[in-house]
């Protein structure tokens, strides 16, 4: 039942991500979507420093830490 449950959350995921994106390439162009991604376009800006890198390797030291034996 295990197996069921796991593989048919998989297949929903891929089909929703797979919706997501082909319907953000079809609406990225619609003037009213571009409205609702306004914040995104914040990111874009966002520079790329040295506390990224320390937040990355500290999440990877916090599932290693949680995943322990």
């Amino acid at each position: 039942m295990k197996t069921l449950y796991t593989v048919l959350l998989l297949v929903f995921s891929n089909v929703f991500m797979t919706f997501a994106w082909y319907g953000h390439l079809k609406f990225g162009s619609m003037k009213w979507f571009q409205y609702t991604v306004f914040t995104l376009a914040v990111f874009r800006t966002e520079q790329f420093k040295w506390n990224h890198i320390l937040a990355f390797f500290l999440l990877i030291a916090a599932v290693y830490l949680v995943f322990k034996k």
